[in-house]
Protein backbone atom coordinates (compact mmCIF):
# COMPACT_ATOMS: atom_id res chain seq x y z
CA UNK A 1 0.00 0.00 0.00
CA UNK A 2 1.40 3.38 -1.04
CA UNK A 3 1.78 5.87 1.81
CA UNK A 4 1.84 9.65 1.46
CA UNK A 5 4.94 11.62 2.48
CA UNK A 6 4.56 12.84 6.06
CA UNK A 7 7.09 15.59 6.80
CA UNK A 8 7.34 18.19 4.06
CA UNK A 9 9.59 21.27 4.05
CA UNK A 10 9.17 24.19 1.63
CA UNK A 11 12.15 26.57 1.44
CA UNK A 12 11.41 30.04 0.07
CA UNK A 13 13.99 32.70 0.90
CA UNK A 14 12.36 35.39 -1.23
CA UNK A 15 10.00 38.26 -0.50
CA UNK A 16 6.30 38.48 0.39
CA UNK A 17 4.99 37.99 -3.15
CA UNK A 18 7.02 34.83 -3.79
CA UNK A 19 5.92 33.33 -0.48
CA UNK A 20 2.26 34.05 -1.24
CA UNK A 21 2.70 32.54 -4.72
CA UNK A 22 3.78 29.33 -3.01
CA UNK A 23 0.40 29.13 -1.23
CA UNK A 24 -1.25 27.83 -4.43
CA UNK A 25 1.04 24.80 -4.35
CA UNK A 26 0.82 24.26 -0.60
CA UNK A 27 -2.98 24.15 -0.79
CA UNK A 28 -2.93 21.71 -3.71
CA UNK A 29 -0.28 19.51 -2.11
CA UNK A 30 -2.19 19.37 1.19
CA UNK A 31 -5.38 18.37 -0.59
CA UNK A 32 -3.51 15.61 -2.44
CA UNK A 33 -1.74 14.51 0.77
CA UNK A 34 -4.07 15.38 3.68
CA UNK A 35 -2.00 13.46 6.27
CA UNK A 36 1.19 15.40 5.55
CA UNK A 37 2.74 17.89 7.97
CA UNK A 38 3.90 20.96 6.07
CA UNK A 39 6.66 23.27 7.31
CA UNK A 40 8.24 26.27 5.62
CA UNK A 41 11.56 28.09 5.94
CA UNK A 42 11.57 31.84 5.24
CA UNK A 43 13.57 34.90 6.18
CA UNK A 44 12.39 36.34 9.49
CA UNK A 45 11.47 39.72 7.99
CA UNK A 46 8.88 38.02 5.74
CA UNK A 47 7.42 35.61 8.29
CA UNK A 48 4.07 37.47 8.29
CA UNK A 49 3.35 36.07 4.84
CA UNK A 50 4.03 32.49 5.92
CA UNK A 51 1.89 32.94 9.03
CA UNK A 52 -1.04 34.03 6.84
CA UNK A 53 -1.04 30.86 4.69
CA UNK A 54 -3.36 27.97 5.44
CA UNK A 55 -2.18 24.36 5.82
CA UNK A 56 1.25 25.28 7.24
CA UNK A 57 1.94 23.44 10.49
CA UNK A 58 5.27 25.03 11.42
CA UNK A 59 7.28 28.05 10.30
CA UNK A 60 11.07 28.15 10.59
CA UNK A 61 12.97 31.39 10.09
CA UNK A 62 16.46 32.67 9.35
CA UNK A 63 17.29 36.04 10.89
CA UNK A 64 19.09 37.42 7.86
CA UNK A 65 19.29 40.95 9.23
CA UNK A 66 21.09 39.82 12.39
CA UNK A 67 23.45 37.59 10.40
CA UNK A 68 24.32 40.51 8.10
CA UNK A 69 24.84 42.77 11.12
CA UNK A 70 27.50 40.39 12.44
CA UNK A 71 29.02 39.93 8.97
CA UNK A 72 29.27 43.61 8.06
CA UNK A 73 30.36 44.95 11.44
CA UNK A 74 34.15 44.96 11.68
CA UNK A 75 33.98 44.73 15.48
CA UNK A 76 32.51 41.22 15.34
CA UNK A 77 34.15 38.08 14.05
CA UNK A 78 32.55 36.51 10.97
CA UNK A 79 32.33 33.43 13.16
CA UNK A 80 29.36 34.98 14.99
CA UNK A 81 27.44 35.19 11.72
CA UNK A 82 28.34 31.60 10.86
CA UNK A 83 27.36 30.38 14.34
CA UNK A 84 23.98 32.10 14.14
CA UNK A 85 23.35 30.67 10.67
CA UNK A 86 24.35 27.17 11.83
CA UNK A 87 22.07 27.40 14.88
CA UNK A 88 19.11 28.36 12.73
CA UNK A 89 19.80 25.58 10.22
CA UNK A 90 20.24 23.10 13.08
CA UNK A 91 16.55 23.51 13.94
CA UNK A 92 15.76 21.85 10.59
CA UNK A 93 17.92 18.83 11.42
CA UNK A 94 17.02 18.30 15.07
CA UNK A 95 14.83 15.22 15.63
CA UNK A 96 13.27 15.56 12.17
CA UNK A 97 13.54 13.58 8.97
CA UNK A 98 12.03 15.27 5.92
CA UNK A 99 10.29 13.08 3.38
CA UNK A 100 10.54 15.85 0.77
CA UNK A 101 12.39 19.18 0.77
CA UNK A 102 11.11 21.67 -1.81
CA UNK A 103 13.61 24.36 -2.82
CA UNK A 104 11.56 27.23 -4.25
CA UNK A 105 14.14 30.00 -4.03
CA UNK A 106 16.51 29.38 -6.97
CA UNK A 107 19.44 30.98 -5.13
CA UNK A 108 22.71 29.69 -3.72
CA UNK A 109 21.72 29.96 -0.05
CA UNK A 110 18.58 27.84 -0.39
CA UNK A 111 20.46 25.37 -2.59
CA UNK A 112 23.20 24.97 0.01
CA UNK A 113 20.57 24.50 2.74
CA UNK A 114 18.79 21.84 0.67
CA UNK A 115 22.17 20.15 0.22
CA UNK A 116 22.93 20.31 3.96
CA UNK A 117 19.63 18.52 4.59
CA UNK A 118 20.53 15.63 2.27
CA UNK A 119 21.28 13.28 5.17
CA UNK A 120 18.07 14.37 6.89
CA UNK A 121 15.72 13.98 3.94
CA UNK A 122 14.53 11.26 1.58
CA UNK A 123 13.95 13.36 -1.52
CA UNK A 124 14.44 16.89 -2.80
CA UNK A 125 12.37 18.83 -5.34
CA UNK A 126 13.98 21.77 -7.10
CA UNK A 127 17.77 21.95 -6.99
CA UNK A 128 20.61 21.10 -4.63
CA UNK A 129 24.37 20.55 -4.90
CA UNK A 130 25.96 17.12 -5.00
CA UNK A 131 29.25 16.29 -3.27
CA UNK A 132 31.17 17.84 -6.21
CA UNK A 133 29.15 21.09 -5.95
CA UNK A 134 27.38 20.35 -9.22
CA UNK A 135 23.68 21.18 -9.41
CA UNK A 136 21.19 18.31 -9.14
CA UNK A 137 17.80 19.02 -10.74
CA UNK A 138 14.81 17.04 -9.50
CA UNK A 139 13.08 17.27 -12.90
CA UNK A 140 12.97 19.36 -16.08
CA UNK A 141 10.68 21.91 -14.44
CA UNK A 142 13.35 22.56 -11.82
CA UNK A 143 15.78 23.23 -14.68
CA UNK A 144 13.27 25.60 -16.31
CA UNK A 145 12.61 27.44 -13.05
CA UNK A 146 16.25 27.93 -12.11
CA UNK A 147 18.11 28.30 -15.42
CA UNK A 148 15.57 29.47 -18.03
CA UNK A 149 12.94 31.73 -16.45
CA UNK A 150 15.63 33.75 -14.67
CA UNK A 151 17.04 34.87 -18.04
CA UNK A 152 13.74 35.65 -19.77
CA UNK A 153 12.17 39.10 -19.57
CA UNK A 154 8.77 37.74 -20.62
CA UNK A 155 7.63 34.17 -20.18
CA UNK A 156 4.44 32.24 -21.02
CA UNK A 157 5.08 30.16 -17.88
CA UNK A 158 4.57 31.70 -14.44
CA UNK A 159 6.33 30.89 -11.18
CA UNK A 160 3.08 29.35 -9.90
CA UNK A 161 3.03 27.02 -12.91
CA UNK A 162 6.57 25.89 -12.21
CA UNK A 163 5.97 25.51 -8.46
CA UNK A 164 3.09 23.13 -9.21
CA UNK A 165 4.93 21.22 -11.90
CA UNK A 166 7.99 20.75 -9.68
CA UNK A 167 5.67 19.37 -7.00
CA UNK A 168 3.79 17.29 -9.62
CA UNK A 169 0.46 18.71 -8.49
CA UNK A 170 -2.24 20.86 -10.09
CA UNK A 171 -4.05 24.05 -9.10
CA UNK A 172 -7.17 23.41 -7.04
CA UNK A 173 -10.23 25.67 -7.18
CA UNK A 174 -11.78 24.52 -3.92
CA UNK A 175 -10.65 25.79 -0.54
CA UNK A 176 -9.17 29.08 0.67
CA UNK A 177 -5.36 29.08 0.80
CA UNK A 178 -5.15 31.95 3.30
CA UNK A 179 -6.14 32.23 6.94
CA UNK A 180 -8.99 34.49 7.99
CA UNK A 181 -10.55 35.37 11.34
CA UNK A 182 -14.29 34.98 11.71
CA UNK A 183 -14.57 38.24 13.67
CA UNK A 184 -12.79 40.12 10.86
CA UNK A 185 -15.02 38.49 8.24
CA UNK A 186 -18.21 39.44 10.08
CA UNK A 187 -17.14 43.02 10.83
CA UNK A 188 -15.96 43.67 7.28
CA UNK A 189 -19.09 42.18 5.76
CA UNK A 190 -21.35 44.28 8.00
CA UNK A 191 -19.44 47.50 7.28
CA UNK A 192 -19.34 46.94 3.53
CA UNK A 193 -23.03 45.98 3.49
CA UNK A 194 -23.80 49.27 5.23
CA UNK A 195 -21.79 51.18 2.60
CA UNK A 196 -23.73 49.47 -0.16
CA UNK A 197 -27.05 50.22 1.56
CA UNK A 198 -26.24 53.91 2.12
CA UNK A 199 -24.87 54.48 -1.38
CA UNK A 200 -27.45 52.42 -3.23
CA UNK A 201 -29.30 54.31 -5.95
CA UNK A 202 -30.50 53.30 -9.37
CA UNK A 203 -27.31 51.30 -9.88
CA UNK A 204 -25.90 48.44 -7.84
CA UNK A 205 -22.84 49.71 -5.98
CA UNK A 206 -19.47 48.12 -6.73
CA UNK A 207 -16.85 48.65 -4.02
CA UNK A 208 -13.41 49.05 -5.59
CA UNK A 209 -10.31 48.78 -3.43
CA UNK A 210 -7.37 50.98 -4.44
CA UNK A 211 -3.97 50.00 -3.04
CA UNK A 212 -2.06 53.25 -2.53
CA UNK A 213 1.51 52.01 -2.08
CA UNK A 214 4.10 49.46 -3.16
CA UNK A 215 7.36 48.19 -1.71
CA UNK A 216 9.44 50.40 -4.03
CA UNK A 217 8.79 53.91 -5.32
CA UNK A 218 9.34 52.87 -8.94
CA UNK A 219 6.47 50.37 -8.63
CA UNK A 220 4.00 52.90 -7.22
CA UNK A 221 1.31 54.51 -9.32
CA UNK A 222 2.36 58.19 -9.72
CA UNK A 223 0.44 60.48 -7.37
CA UNK A 224 -1.28 62.53 -10.08
CA UNK A 225 -2.41 59.42 -11.96
CA UNK A 226 -3.57 57.74 -8.77
CA UNK A 227 -5.67 60.77 -7.80
CA UNK A 228 -7.11 60.95 -11.34
CA UNK A 229 -8.03 57.26 -11.16
CA UNK A 230 -9.70 57.62 -7.77
CA UNK A 231 -11.55 60.73 -8.96
CA UNK A 232 -12.88 58.81 -11.97
CA UNK A 233 -14.15 56.06 -9.68
CA UNK A 234 -15.50 58.59 -7.18
CA UNK A 235 -17.51 60.43 -9.85
CA UNK A 236 -18.98 57.24 -11.33
CA UNK A 237 -22.30 56.52 -9.54
CA UNK A 238 -21.98 52.73 -9.51
CA UNK A 239 -18.44 52.71 -8.07
CA UNK A 240 -17.36 53.35 -4.49
CA UNK A 241 -13.56 53.61 -4.07
CA UNK A 242 -11.91 52.50 -0.83
CA UNK A 243 -8.26 53.32 -0.09
CA UNK A 244 -6.14 50.40 1.11
CA UNK A 245 -2.83 50.54 2.95
CA UNK A 246 -0.66 48.72 5.45
CA UNK A 247 -0.67 49.71 9.15
CA UNK A 248 2.51 51.79 8.76
CA UNK A 249 3.26 55.50 9.12
CA UNK A 250 4.34 55.64 5.47
CA UNK A 251 1.01 54.31 4.18
CA UNK A 252 -0.97 56.50 6.59
CA UNK A 253 0.81 59.58 5.25
CA UNK A 254 0.07 58.54 1.65
CA UNK A 255 -3.60 57.89 2.43
CA UNK A 256 -3.99 61.20 4.29
CA UNK A 257 -2.34 63.06 1.43
CA UNK A 258 -4.65 61.49 -1.16
CA UNK A 259 -7.74 61.90 1.01
CA UNK A 260 -7.00 65.61 1.43
CA UNK A 261 -7.65 65.99 -2.30
CA UNK A 262 -11.21 64.73 -1.69
CA UNK A 263 -11.96 66.79 1.45
CA UNK A 264 -11.21 63.69 3.55
CA UNK A 265 -14.41 62.07 2.31
CA UNK A 266 -12.92 58.76 1.18
CA UNK A 267 -13.10 55.57 3.22
CA UNK A 268 -9.66 54.18 4.01
CA UNK A 269 -8.67 50.84 5.51
CA UNK A 270 -5.35 49.73 6.94
CA UNK A 271 -4.89 46.01 7.51
CA UNK A 272 -2.26 43.39 8.20
CA UNK A 273 -2.24 40.25 6.07
CA UNK A 274 -4.82 38.36 8.16
CA UNK A 275 -7.29 41.27 8.19
CA UNK A 276 -6.49 42.05 4.54
CA UNK A 277 -7.98 38.74 3.41
CA UNK A 278 -11.31 39.65 5.04
CA UNK A 279 -11.26 43.07 3.36
CA UNK A 280 -10.44 41.74 -0.10
CA UNK A 281 -13.10 39.03 0.08
CA UNK A 282 -15.72 41.78 0.45
CA UNK A 283 -14.52 43.89 -2.48
CA UNK A 284 -15.97 43.69 -5.97
CA UNK A 285 -12.59 44.48 -7.53
CA UNK A 286 -9.09 45.73 -6.70
CA UNK A 287 -6.76 48.18 -8.41
CA UNK A 288 -3.16 47.80 -7.29
CA UNK A 289 0.45 48.26 -8.35
CA UNK A 290 2.82 45.29 -8.29
CA UNK A 291 2.77 44.53 -4.57
CA UNK A 292 2.06 41.67 -2.18
CA UNK A 293 -1.60 42.74 -2.05
CA UNK A 294 -2.07 41.59 -5.64
CA UNK A 295 -0.85 38.10 -4.70
CA UNK A 296 -3.25 37.93 -1.76
CA UNK A 297 -6.11 39.04 -4.02
CA UNK A 298 -5.13 36.45 -6.60
CA UNK A 299 -5.22 33.67 -4.01
CA UNK A 300 -8.71 34.82 -2.99
CA UNK A 301 -9.88 35.08 -6.65
CA UNK A 302 -10.68 38.79 -6.34
CA UNK A 303 -10.89 40.44 -9.81
CA UNK A 304 -7.85 42.69 -10.02
CA UNK A 305 -6.44 45.38 -12.28
CA UNK A 306 -2.69 45.33 -11.75
CA UNK A 307 -0.79 48.46 -12.81
CA UNK A 308 2.59 46.90 -13.54
CA UNK A 309 5.36 49.53 -13.58
CA UNK A 310 9.13 49.42 -13.37
CA UNK A 311 11.00 46.17 -13.89
CA UNK A 312 8.49 43.78 -12.36
CA UNK A 313 8.59 40.27 -13.86
CA UNK A 314 5.05 40.76 -15.24
CA UNK A 315 3.87 37.37 -16.54
CA UNK A 316 6.26 35.39 -14.33
CA UNK A 317 4.40 36.63 -11.26
CA UNK A 318 1.18 37.63 -12.98
CA UNK A 319 -2.35 36.76 -11.97
CA UNK A 320 -3.81 33.25 -12.17
CA UNK A 321 -7.34 34.71 -12.17
CA UNK A 322 -9.03 34.82 -15.58
CA UNK A 323 -11.12 37.78 -14.36
CA UNK A 324 -8.02 39.90 -13.71
CA UNK A 325 -5.92 42.01 -16.08
CA UNK A 326 -2.40 43.46 -16.11
CA UNK A 327 -1.80 46.97 -17.46
CA UNK A 328 1.77 47.91 -18.31
CA UNK A 329 3.41 50.72 -20.32
CA UNK A 330 5.96 48.30 -21.81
Amino acid sequence: MKTSPTNILFINLKRYGDIFNMAHTIKAYKQDNPESKISVLVFKEFVKAANAINHIDEVFTIDREQILTFKKNQIFSDGLALNLFENEIHQLKRDTHWDIVFNYSNDRVSTHITSLLKEHSTKHMGIRFNSYCNVEYSNEWALLFNDVLTDLKYSPVSFVDTYNQIATTELKDEGIPLKTKEEYNKTTHLNFSEIRRMEEGECEIKIIGVQVSASSNYKMIPRSELIALIDELYMTPEYFPVLLGAPTERDREIINDINSEFNNSLVSIEADFIALSSVLLNLDALVTPDTSVKHVADLLKVPTVEISLGESPLFKQGTMNLKSVIVTPH
